[in-house]
């Protein structure tokens, strides 16, 4: 595994370890460990925090032992530029699957209406909608459909 995705290794691991080959909807959806979905969470907010894109916050209270990740503002404020831009801005620009992904996760837990408006919001959905039926995005549009068809992450 390459070293600059190492906040995917507990995934990356779990796949690897695997006896019988598992859909990307039972990765998608957390359907096995919690403890693995609570390790990649940490990974990544790890990362996070090393980039300078998350604060990590102390575990609070006598029973919290978990350490949490906050972004940084200015972090979020770039992620809904790149989605500003890549979605809303090109109508036939083009639009990076990771991207066509975050906005769908984004939608799902609806925190896109703290960033858009009612109208951006609908150009979204359309967007998102249209790159579900392109060939260019296969991998994205499987992603999007398990989590349009309500696949709620654990938490």
């Amino acid at each position: 595994m390459d070293d600059s995705f190492s906040y995917l290794r507990p995934l990356y691991d779990a796949i690897a370890s695997q006896k019988k080959p598992r859909n990307l909807k039972s990765f998608v959806t957390w359907e096995f460990k919690p403890r693995l979905y609570n390790g990649t969470l940490f990974a990544i907010g790890a990362s996070l925090a090393a980039l300078g894109h998350a604060d990590e916050l102390s575990p609070q209270g006598f029973l919290k032992r978990k350490t949490k990740f906050a972004p940084k503002p200015e972090a979020t404020a770039t992620a809904i530029g790149k989605i500003q831009a890549g979605l809303l801005e090109s109508e036939s620009g083009s639009i990076t699957g990771e991207t066509l992904c975050l906005t769908a996760l984004l939608d799902k837990s609806k925190l896109l209406k703290d960033f858009f408006s009612k109208d951006e919001l609908e150009a979204l959905k359309k967007r998102i909608e249209e790159a579900r039926s392109s060939e260019a995005y296969a991998m994205a549009k499987d992603v999007i459909d398990v989590i349009s068809a309500g696949a709620a992450v654990a938490g």
